[in-house]
């Protein structure tokens, strides 16, 4: 809206002292003047009475490039409406003056209105007879302003650089304004984000370091009003304590109240000046979250990390960790042994140690007195230690120890003392157990200076060591390589089995589902029918069968058999599944998409019954083949499971990196269920992880009713384990299938 002042001034002459009064008079009110409107309201009152006009306007440039107008004075209101808006390609004097940046005097409007009809009309409403358009221009046209006097008038040159100069002034101040209007604007925008940034901020003097300014959303932060912040130093909060390191800048804060839960803060500090006054700005962001949950990251990982390390049912550290303690102790051995004293050379001492009588433990008392035997084992190794040792379970009755030694002499002698408290008989539940060691040793440097050659070596040693009777302990010595050539003629029988139709059978261990009561799959578990030694479970053949690298023969075989079993199931098991368990090398081989297609076109199998396990090390040795080749096995409507979750190590990454449909949780997660809360916390956890990310859970090894009803309140429904059936042949598996499944309680 415009300002309207309806005042009249009589002309007055001009002398050069007044003007010098006049340009001194209105120029201190153009300087007190901060708004467009107050420099607008001067420019009308004074910059009217020291022209001498009866008529003033100011208009200023719109967005399309012509004028509005923001104030007159001495305008009836019918001319102030006519001429609102002028537009850019107007005719009008102020129009021409403001596009062509120069003054326009009209010393004889009505003789000028003569032939420009915009100023006829104009003329005509106004009864003018001067006057003058002056360019508002201040590094740039701002605008227009018009004077009008009434009766005829002259501008001679010393009144024309005047009027030109108070014009100047006007334009600069209109200038001013527009630059604090813009700096008001600029500093409530900042206010309003500052006060409603998600991010807490606080505007901090740095000479005194007291908070000056704070936001709501740092008061949350710190739960606390503003009037216990302000004024004081943000270090003074309750429970604030700084972590004394800072990167770019930003540095970390954890906040402790006495009543209030612990908050974990970032803090930026950017320095910042406020009117001259050095100050800093505060940002500071809650990381309490992403803490808690870098945490559970940290401590799930360190018990999946413990879990790839340590056997779960004793504890001891596993084959991994014997490998990396062995290489630790071989490498710390001297490059050139001294040769003087060889019986106190630096040696490095391999015991396979392996216990009888635990099997039978397993058969008369069950497998849960079986395990409570074996973990009495182990901390007798623990507790009897030689220093810097270290004792690992390795497979079932299978442990191993390696020390260093001085000499074999001193070796042998820790080994005896040692058997004489392992040998020692023991109750378990009520049940004496009777131990017997079997052990076999190699040294190094004189039976390997590697990892490999000592375990090859003490394992010839062990294998020789187990064909007698009684107690034992067994140096590797070259003659024991008998029992290598034997385990070739075992692995040459192997060969000729699988080229033999009925060589190898499989048989069936069910995998149930209690919430359906029904057969859901049943996995498929390779048998060797040994002429002489009867029928021989994987455990002994499967290394032998790795060692001649019949292993991706040995699973195709297997897979083919399965699935010719499955095709023969009828009744309820006609659409359950069949699990085959591929091997690292058969699946790095890279034809399994193959095998599977010929195994169940032979058996006439539909894919969606037949499912793949793999283990994790077969996986994560070269995650982006993986992905790629169980990609084409899902395409062909193959499920894929991932067998022994945790008993590698596992890297969660590897279930979002790769299409699995199930999740198979390791009998050594479940064995401690019961009985520990860190092993039912980390089942729980990695039960909830294949729930968020849409996996599937089976879970191995439920041996007793409580396991299985526990796991049940975990939301488990899919089970394999004794509890439910035990691998089965063929004729077994079809008696099974006649019995009703449990359900869920």
């Amino acid at each position: 809206m415009s300002s309207r002042l309806p005042l009249r001034f009589p002309t007055l002459p001009v002398s050069a002292h007044r003007r010098v009064r006049v340009l001194s008079k209105v120029t201190q009110a153009l300087l007190s003047a901060v708004t467009t409107d107050e420099v607008v309201r001067v420019m009308l009152r004074q910059g009217m009475a020291a022209f001498g006009a009866d008529n003033s306007a100011v208009l200023l440039k719109n967005a399309e490039g012509g004028l509005t107008l923001v104030g007159a004075a001495g305008y009836e209101p019918e001319v102030e409406a006519r001429y609102a808006t002028i537009a850019p390609e107007s005719q009008m004097p102020v129009m021409r003056a403001m596009r062509e940046n120069r003054v326009l005097w009209l010393e004889d409007m009505p003789g000028a209105a003569q032939t420009n009809p915009e100023l006829a009309v104009y003329e005509l409403l106004m009864g003018t007879a001067s006057g003058a358009a002056l360019p508002l221009w201040a590094g740039e046209t701002r605008g227009a302003m018009a004077l009008t006097f009434v009766p005829p008038r002259e501008f001679p040159p010393d009144d024309r650089a005047f009027m030109t100069t108070l014009a100047r002034q006007c334009a600069q101040a209109l200038d001013r304004a527009g630059l604090y209007t813009r700096a008001r604007q600029d500093q409530a925008h900042l206010r309003a984000l500052f006060d409603a940034s998600p991010v807490g901020a606080a505007l901090v003097e740095r000479q005194t370091g007291l908070v000056v300014k704070v936001n709501g959303a740092l008061l949350g932060l710190l739960n606390a009003p503003a009037a216990e912040v302000v004024g004081r130093p943000i270090s003074d909060q309750r429970g604030w304590h700084e972590d004394g390191s800072s990167h770019n800048g930003e540095y970390e804060v954890t906040l402790d109240p006495p009543q209030d839960p612990r908050r974990h803060l970032a803090v930026t500090r950017r320095v910042v000046d406020t009117a001259g006054t050095p100050c800093e700005v505060l940002f500071v962001r809650d990381l309490t979250e992403l803490r808690l949950k870098e945490e559970h990251a940290r401590t799930l990982d360190s018990q999946l990390w413990y879990q790839a390390h340590h056997d779960p049912l004793t504890g001891l550290p596993n084959r991994t960790s014997l490998h990396a303690r062995l290489d630790e102790l071989l490498r710390e051995l001297p490059a050139d042994p001294a040769p003087a004293d060889a019986a106190a050379q630096p040696s490095v001492c391999l015991a396979q140690l392996d216990f009888t009588g635990l099997e039978e433990v397993d058969s008369a008392h069950g497998y849960a007195a079986g395990d409570l035997a074996q973990q009495a084992l182990a901390r007798r190794l623990r507790d009897h230690l030689p220093p810097g040792g270290l004792a690992a379970h390795t497979n079932g009755s299978l442990f191993a120890l390696t020390f260093a030694c001085k000499g074999s002499e001193q070796g042998m002698a820790t080994l005896r003392q040692l058997a004489e408290r392992l040998d020692a008989e023991f109750t378990v539940q009520g049940h004496l157990v009777s131990p017997r060691l079997r052990a076999g040793i190699s040294w190094a440097p004189a039976h390997g200076q590697t990892t490999d050659a000592l375990i090859r070596t003490s394992l010839s040693a062990l294998s020789y060591a187990r064909g007698r009777s009684g107690a034992t302990l067994e140096a590797y010595r070259p003659a024991l390589d008998d029992q290598a050539r034997e385990r070739l003629t075992l692995q040459t029988e192997l060969r000729a089995a699988l080229g033999t139709p009925g060589g190898l059978v499989v048989a069936l261990q069910p995998i149930v589902d209690t919430a359906a009561g029904c057969l859901a799959a049943a996995e498929a578990l390779v048998r060797w029918p040994h002429p002489a030694r009867g029928l021989l479970p994987p455990g002994a053949f499967l290394d032998l069968a790795e060692d001649a690298g019949l292993l991706p023969e040995l699973g195709e075989q297997v897979l083919r058999l399965a699935c010719r079993a499955a095709a023969r199931w009828t009744g309820s098991a006609a659409q359950a599944q069949v699990s085959v368990n591929v091997a690292a090398a058969q699946f790095e081989a890279g034809d399994l998409g193959a095998q599977v297609s010929a195994a169940l076109s032979e058996a006439g199998l539909s894919p969606r019954r037949l499912k793949l396990e793999l283990s994790e090390r077969s996986v994560l040795a070269d995650i982006p083949a993986a992905r790629a080749q169980l990609q084409r096995l899902r395409q062909m409507g193959v499920g894929v499971a991932l067998d022994d979750f945790g008993t590698g190590y596992a890297n969660l990454s590897v279930l979002t990196a790769l299409p699995i449909d199930d999740l198979k949780i390791d009998r050594s997660f479940i064995t401690d269920l019961l009985s520990s809360h860190a092993a039912r916390t980390l089942v729980e956890s990695v039960v909830a992880l294949a729930r968020r990310l849409e996996i599937g859970v089976i879970v191995e090894g439920v041996e007793t009713g409580a396991q299985w009803r526990a796991l049940q309140r975990l939301g488990c429904t899919r089970f394999q384990g004794y509890l439910f059936a035990r691998p089965l042949l063929p004729a077994d598996f079809e008696a099974f299938l006649a019995r009703p499944v449990p359900r869920s309680e």
